[in-house]
């Protein structure tokens, strides 16, 4: 990757479908680079100044001119962006973006450049963040959040219940239906720890009886090694707990300063 490489923060609904062909891959990057394009004319003001930015040559034809080249995408990107519905976006690397329309990709790395970025869209700021499987396939496919069909089921709190292989989860991208079992996104969870370093965290509860079960969703983060976000997890669940259970205030708070000590002696270790 290039030392001056520029980075675009895009909505992720321009990704819809980019995992079905080449074709289309190429058709949603070049959106992608239009919109990309105009954001940074709209920013500097000059259609020279917003190639050079973003490190873009514009691909000149036999009877074309470039500022004719460079018209046309910044306009086809206004037109994208007058047109976009959702809010959430991905923030990619240009020369990332290139090697994707450029090259030949199987459909299973596709899959995992969509479930990487997905959850980078999803963690935004955050050190970590916890995610079902319905919203990081959703955002997978482009979408801000899960949209279901009418007769989705409901708990008895009214909310939204994981089907199993999300029947009624809305997903656009043929490809994508096929991810769509807990068995798969759970194969790609272990091929994005190890290619891409993210780190994840299902934790086991204990039911009545006795027996253990995997909570709902998973946590996961793009910035700390697995070690790291099982602690805070874990660190930040017992004080909720212990908040939540009350009782004497001060026995609470030497219990939090002990989990605290703990915590930071552990990671003085590994220093």
């Amino acid at each position: 990757m290039r030392e001056n490489d520029r980075y675009v923060n895009v909505p992720c609904e321009l990704f819809r479908g980019f995992a079905s062909s080449p074709e289309k891959r190429r058709e949603c990057i070049n959106n992608v680079l239009n919109y990309a394009l105009f954001v940074a004319y709209r920013e500097c003001g000059s259609m020279d100044g917003a190639y050079k930015y973003l490190h873009i040559h514009p691909n000149v034809g036999k009877d074309e001119t470039k500022e004719e080249v460079q018209e046309r995408s910044i306009t086809h990107g206004k037109k994208i962006a007058e047109s976009i519905k959702g809010k959430c976006k991905f923030y990619i690397s240009v020369d990332e973006l290139f090697e994707f329309r450029d090259k030949v990709k199987p459909y299973n790395i596709c899959v995992q450049f969509l479930g990487y970025h997905a959850l980078k869209s999803i963690q935004g700021k955050a050190r970590y963040f916890h995610s079902t499987n319905g919203l990081w396939l959703a955002r997978m496919d482009g979408q801000d959040k899960p949209d279901y069909d009418p007769d989705y089921i409901l708990n008895e709190n009214g909310v939204e219940l994981e089907i199993k292989n999300f029947s009624r989860l809305v997903i656009y991208c043929p490809v994508l239906r096929r991810f769509a079992t807990k068995y798969k996104l759970s194969q790609l969870r272990e091929v994005l720890h190890e290619y891409r370093k993210v780190s994840f965290y299902i934790p086991k509860n204990v039911s009545r009886k006795g027996t253990l079960y995997s909570s709902h969703g998973f946590f996961f983060s793009t910035k700390m090694t697995q070690e790291e976000l099982i602690s805070e997890v874990e660190f930040n669940s017992t004080a909720k707990r212990l908040k939540k259970k009350g009782g004497i205030q001060s026995e609470t708070e030497q219990i939090l300063k002990k989990l605290k000590i703990e915590k930071e002696a552990g990671n003085e270790n590994k220093s």
